[in-house]
């Protein structure tokens, strides 16, 4: 790898010091063969000595000022479909690559067997609902960093859905088609409200939290455990409705904020 290195460390440009070291040198030894030419009396050597040097310096002056092209710092980011691929086929669950419109780039052969081999994961939906549920997934994967759902009708039978955005650039869809046994949809939301979904929603000021059928707390985004749950209600089951609470004129408010705190 040493040869790809030296065409870049041999065109990078000299220092500020480094570039004006020859011109200092140039100039130098026309003032000093002036400075000898006049104290043996020969005050037009001299002359001619110091004007040579001073063209010197200001062509070597002129030309550093040029136009340095630049170096070239790296190639361009592209992916590598045959390792995708072959990370693909680790896993025994349909799994398929696309890109941000939902264009079909790879799909392992859990996918291509369950799905067929051209079918992209946005046409896999067997009726419109189902359809209407794939392009939802891949809007919250595209706006939020993830998304999912359950139970969406394709025509090898029900199935969970999970999408994600990767790539170096973010420019880039995972697709994933959880088999029977896999984590239910309320574990799927949990772990991305408690993952970097819920870390966007705490950046933009935003709590959020997940309630089961029962109403008791299962999931929360890092901003509302911080705020809604009590230090010594930590790590218990909680009730959602002793978290919050509606003030008479309908907005919500945490109990942790007392009544006089902000809907």
């Amino acid at each position: 790898m040493i040869h790809q290195q030296l065409p870049q460390i041999d065109g990078t440009p000299l220092d500020g010091v480094s570039r004006w070291l020859m011109p200092a040198l140039i100039g130098g030894a026309a003032l000093s063969g002036a400075l000898l030419a006049w104290l043996l009396g020969y005050p037009l050597v001299a002359g001619l000595f110091a004007l040579g040097g001073l063209v010197a310096v200001l062509a070597l002056g002129l030309w550093d000022r040029r136009e340095v092209p630049p170096i070239v710092e790296g190639l361009s980011q592209s992916p590598d479909f045959s390792i995708i691929g072959s990370a693909l086929g680790l896993t025994t669950e349909p799994a398929a690559l696309t890109d941000g419109e939902g264009k079909l780039l790879i799909a392992n052969s859990a996918y291509r067997d369950r799905f067929g081999r051209a079918q992209p994961p946005l046409s896999l939906g067997s009726d419109e609902e189902s359809s209407q549920t794939l392009q939802l997934v891949k809007t919250m994967a595209w706006r939020d960093g993830g998304g999912c759902a359950a139970g969406v009708a394709t025509a090898s039978g029900p199935s969970a859905v999970e999408a994600e955005r990767v790539g170096s650039g973010g420019d880039l869809l995972l697709w994933r088609f959880p088999l029977v046994g896999a984590p239910d949809p309320t574990m799927l939301a949990a772990k991305l409200l408690a993952g970097p979904v819920g870390e966007r929603l705490a950046a933009a000021g935003l709590l959020a939290a997940l309630v089961d059928a029962d109403g008791f707390l299962f999931a929360a985004n890092r901003s509302f455990a911080a705020r809604a749950v009590p230090l010594d209600q930590e790590g218990e089951k909680v009730r959602f409705a002793d978290l919050v609470f509606f003030s008479g004129d309908g907005l919500a408010k945490l109990v942790t904020d007392g009544e006089s705190a902000r809907p």
